[in-house]
């Protein structure tokens, strides 16, 4: 049962990916185009982690609720083009996708604890020096001028400077 489940899921993501050459961005066609790509990752994650009977399910878990909140994100940005509507900025979308980031930092972690159970500082220490060069950067060229731009209200300086740090994170 699993393999052919692999099997079949492996040729549908082949045609999906084929997808992205062959249909025209922009359009309602490519919105839901996408959204099927990330809803399936989604479920693929789980099912394999339900299949495998991995002892670290919990975490695939997690990761599978983040990308199903990205999808959430762009299922919201999909209505508002069917429906012809220009896509506010904030938008429900916001919530979906800022929420996403942390259900994934979440199983990262417990993937990380998983595999090298109890402390170490070694590889904390590490990451830590790497994260702070890469927000320190990210300060510099992505968020700071969007915090200096006198155009955008609060939230919006605050979903742009969010968006960075998260993806650091």
């Amino acid at each position: 049962m699993g393999r052919k489940a692999f099997g079949v899921y492996a040729l549908v993501g082949a045609l999906l990916a084929a997808g992205y050459f062959v249909i025209p961005k922009g359009g309602v066609a490519y919105d839901i185009w996408y959204l099927s790509v990330g809803v399936s990752s989604g479920i693929a994650i789980l099912v394999g982690a339900r299949l495998n009977r991995t002892s670290a399910r919990r975490a695939w878990e997690f990761i599978a609720l983040g990308q199903l909140l990205f999808a959430a994100g762009d299922a919201v940005y999909l209505v508002y083009s069917l429906r012809g509507l220009e896509v506010p900025y904030p938008s429900a979308a916001d919530v979906f996708y800022l929420c996403g980031y942390p259900a994934i930092g979440i199983g990262l972690l417990l993937l990380i604890r998983a595999r090298s159970p109890g402390r170490d500082t070694v590889s904390l220490i590490d990451a830590a020096i790497a994260t702070t060069g890469i927000a320190f950067f990210s300060w510099i060229f992505l968020i700071s001028p969007y915090t200096g731009d006198g155009s955008l209200a609060g939230e919006e300086k605050v979903l742009a400077a969010l968006y960075p740090l998260m993806d650091v994170g």
